[in-house]
């Protein structure tokens, strides 16, 4: 299945950065808003898209706004698609792939970031969509290795 830049129509792209030397990845939890200290489940990266932009744009404004980072464009792959029925609409999930030293990053008010190994993640709080997401994301990293063919995301092509 090949993923169309969706230039007209409404999506929710999400994601994570993939520090490969360390292959660990970098999550978000909300503070609670009551003490400041963080409760709730650790979450991807993600957000709606503005009306003429395509999956890696809108993650890569993603991580703009939320981790005032710029990526390269370059450095985004795709993991996969589906319709989310909760969001009412297509969920594109992607990474990218960090393969220098770790960038300095700076969190949004009211949020805390971390970088986790996936073996870390099994003792973590997170949905059940996002541990789902981060295995189909971990499966696609592990593959794109193997087989030495990983491409930037374009066109995202569903693996």
């Amino acid at each position: 299945m090949l993923y169309l830049p969706q230039m007209h129509k409404d999506f929710y792209a999400s994601g994570f950065l993939y520090h490969l030397p360390t292959e660990q990845i970098l999550l978000q939890q909300r503070l609670s808003s009551n003490n400041g200290s963080p409760q709730q489940p650790w979450i991807l990266f993600g957000g709606k898209n503005h009306s003429s932009e395509d999956t890696p744009i809108t993650f890569r404004r993603i991580i703009r706004e939320q981790l005032y980072h710029t990526l390269p464009t370059n450095t985004i792959y795709p993991i996969y698609d589906y319709f989310n029925s909760e969001l009412n609409q297509n969920y594109y999930m992607q990474y990218s792939q960090l393969e220098t030293n770790l960038p300095k990053l700076h969190v949004r008010k009211g949020y805390v970031i971390k970088w986790f190994t996936f073996n870390q993640l099994a003792k973590i709080s997170l949905t059940e969509q996002t541990r789902q997401d981060i295995i189909v994301g971990q499966r696609v990293i592990d593959a794109a290795f193997r087989n030495q063919s990983h491409e930037p995301a374009e066109d995202f092509i569903t693996r």
